[in-house]
């Protein structure tokens, strides 16, 4: 199994007690969408390595692991620390507007006002909001993904439609404009 074709459930936190249970660190929306795990992928020297579970139980943003053939704490040990992987096609289907932020790159974006701004090459996940990253022949835009920026979304057309910010657009397409007032005839690059 390959990263790409998997996304990140969380990572190995620590071990509980001494029966080899491991406490994985959930970093999703929903926690309790997991209790059913039956495998994860633990990235252990840069590859996946499955592993079938034993038993799961969620408390709050943590899943207590139970992992076959893991009965000691030294044992569950030496799992600690590792990025716990599912394959993409365990996440659900999402309706509407939502979307995973893998499912977005190559989509076409067109803005509301201003139409086609260029085709999505990732979404940033920054802390206080997610920024798509657009590019189109020069010009590369970022676009905060705020509450009611995408505005619908066609899977089948691949296309992403938004309602930018008033102004957001002019300024990515100034700065890539030259300063006409600018005298730039016989400058040289200092080396």
């Amino acid at each position: 199994m390959k990263k790409t074709a998997c996304y990140s459930l969380g990572y190995t936190q620590r071990i509980s007690g001494l029966q080899g249970e491991v406490v994985l660190l959930l970093d999703v929306d929903d926690p309790n969408r997991y209790a059913g795990l039956d495998a994860v992928f633990l990235e252990i020297d840069d590859n996946l390595v499955p592993f079938f579970i034993k038993k799961v139980r969620i408390s709050g943003n943590q899943a207590y692991l139970r992992i076959e053939n893991i009965e000691t704490a030294d044992q569950a040990k030496q799992l600690v620390g590792c990025t716990c992987w599912l394959p993409l096609t365990a996440l659900p289907a999402l309706e509407g507007n939502r979307f995973y932020f893998h499912e977005i790159p190559g989509f076409e974006v067109i803005d509301e006002r201003e139409g086609r701004i260029g085709i999505a090459e990732e979404v940033i996940d920054r802390m206080m909001q997610p920024v798509l990253r657009v590019t189109d022949e020069a010009l590369e835009y970022f676009i905060p993904l705020a509450d009611g920026v995408v505005t619908k979304l066609n899977r089948e057309t691949k296309t992403l439609h938004v309602n930018c910010p008033d102004g957001l657009l002019s300024i990515y397409r100034d700065l890539g404009k030259p300063d006409p007032d600018l005298d730039t005839e016989g400058f040289v690059m200092p080396e």
